[in-house]
């Protein structure tokens, strides 16, 4: 009986930030998305308890072209999927909240940027996820969707 009581104790320390940067520590290792204009890679690390570290690149002859970096931060509260592109936003990282999630679906959203509005990374199995980012351009909806398959 005391068992149960301090394991429902612990429990209830756990915020819904916890069990969502556990789940989409799944995200570490390498992706890939085949394209027409060639490959596009996703990689992930994890840094630690509170932080993954992502990046999208492509190959482009022998270099190897950044197109985006990403930090998956956990503080107290919140969970946040920070964003840098190369040539956007001043330089300066878009932060967007994770709004919602399950064990297998996480939106993330900052309504206040220009495009996209929201994140959203849904794992389809081990080795298989997609990456849509959405929001409206002008007052009409848009989308994209990217489908990576686990390579390493």
């Amino acid at each position: 009986m005391k068992l149960i009581f301090v394991a429902f104790l612990l429990s209830s320390f756990i915020v819904p930030g916890d069990e969502s940067f556990k789940s989409l520590s799944a995200l570490q290792g390498l992706w890939k998305m085949e394209t027409r204009q060639g490959a596009i890679y996703e990689e992930w690390r994890k840094v630690n308890g509170q932080l993954l570290k992502g990046r999208s690149y492509k190959i482009n002859g022998t270099d190897t072209v950044v197109t985006e970096q990403v930090d998956l931060k956990k503080d107290k509260d919140n969970l946040f999927y920070i964003v840098s592109v190369p040539n956007q936003n001043k330089e300066k990282p878009v932060s967007f909240t994770l709004v919602s999630s399950n064990t297998k679906r996480f939106v993330f959203e900052n309504k206040k940027h220009d495009f996209p509005q929201r994140i959203i990374y849904s794992f389809v199995s081990s080795d298989s996820i997609v990456a849509r980012i959405e929001g409206t351009v002008e007052g009409k909806a848009e989308s994209a969707d990217f489908y990576f398959k686990r390579i390493k």
